[in-house]
């Protein structure tokens, strides 16, 4: 396929902040003025376009970027050596809320040009080449991770007709017309994501089908390291996914991709995200999300690659008569719409040390 332009792929926040973890990392200076920001700025959240940083501020953040040295990229060979520019990138993702000042900034013309040059030696590196590649059917692994002692499930039992009929239900319950007050909805949040899976009102009411990352490099799984947001999982299982005839697959490398699944086949998602999305986004319209049933009649996994992640997500992506958000999703993660998969009942642990001064914290024990 082919790669999407670094110009292209500056447009979405995520991997604006990915470029930013790069230069930070090889330039002091650089890290330094970016360290300030943050400082000046907290926790504090704002829409792009709608807070000022001082403008000689955002000069020198965007002088100091442009001139980053960038020729060391070109020999990162190591598949995971840019896991804590992902990381980084991941933990930034906030789909129900606005996002952080960062994202503002990084909107500001004059950043997004001067990180043009980093940008581009992301996508050149060769430890980048995985990024927009297709599902992996050799190295897809089912991740369940360990919290609190207890294990938690990837996916909810049963054939996935009947997850999906559960997702159906969930989702058409909480798009109901909203009661009250006309403008609650500003302040209401619910399930902001856009994967195939949601929760009912009883524990057993669960949706969601078989999801599986692929095995790259000496990580176990992507999802182990690369969570959208996460728990801060230390401990999980592994088992391999195994597809048991060719599948039919909708590979989301662009948010045009994404955009293209909505658009084939939409579900009304605007009181169920009405809220959490304009939070995000800044945009009030009719909101759409994959009717995930009818898509399961033609398709048997959807896969949001690592470069599709970073070009859609949480980004107000149009679609014919609205907007659609890629949320909730990991990177590389494929979501398994038929039953026509196996899990092998054999696992491997694995545990994570965040003490470890390495890029790879989690070994297999």
């Amino acid at each position: 396929m082919t790669r999407p332009s670094a110009v292209d792929l500056l447009a979405g926040a995520r991997f604006r902040t990915l470029c930013v973890a790069v230069a930070t990392e090889l330039d002091p200076e650089a890290a330094s003025l970016v360290w300030d920001l943050r400082s000046r700025v907290g926790e504090a959240t704002a829409l792009p376009g709608t807070f000022r940083t001082p403008s000689g501020q955002v000069d020198r953040l965007a002088q100091r970027l442009a001139a980053v040295p960038t020729e060391a990229l070109a020999g990162w060979a190591d598949p995971l050596r840019f896991l804590p520019a992902l990381a980084t990138a991941v933990d930034s993702a906030m789909p129900w809320q606005a996002p952080h000042v960062e994202d503002a900034v990084t909107a500001d013309a004059r950043v997004r040009e001067a990180l043009l040059p980093v940008a581009e030696a992301v996508l050149a590196s060769p430890a980048t080449a995985w990024w927009g590649s297709d599902v992996d059917l050799d190295a897809q692994w089912v991740t369940t991770p360990v919290r609190d002692g207890r294990v938690v499930p990837n996916s909810s039992p049963g054939p996935v007709a009947e997850t999906l009929a559960h997702w159906s239900a969930n989702h058409d319950r909480e798009n109901a017309p909203p009661r009250g007050r006309a403008s609650a909805w500003r302040s209401s949040s619910g399930s902001w994501w856009s994967a195939p899976h949601n929760h009912g009102p009883a524990v057993d009411e669960w949706a969601s089908p078989h999801s599986s990352t692929r095995r790259v490099g000496g990580l176990g799984s992507v999802e182990l390291e690369l969570v959208e947001d996460g728990f801060g999982d230390h401990e999980a299982f592994l088992r391999r996914l195994t597809p048991t005839r060719p599948p039919r697959v909708h590979e989301v490398h662009t948010a045009a991709d994404w955009a293209d699944l909505v658009a084939r086949w939409p579900r009304d998602a605007t009181s169920a995200h009405r809220g959490d999305w304009f939070r995000s986004t800044g945009r009030d319209v009719p909101w759409s999300v994959p009717d995930w049933p009818r898509v399961a009649e033609e398709l048997d996994a959807v896969h949001v690659s690592v470069q599709g992640w970073l070009a859609a997500s949480g980004e107000a992506v149009d679609v014919p008569g609205g907007a659609t958000v890629l949320a909730g999703w990991n990177p590389d993660e494929t979501y398994w719409l038929t039953d026509d998969v196996t899990v092998a009942d054999e696992a491997e642990h694995w545990s994570s040390d965040d003490e470890v001064d390495e890029i790879l914290t989690w070994r297999r024990v």
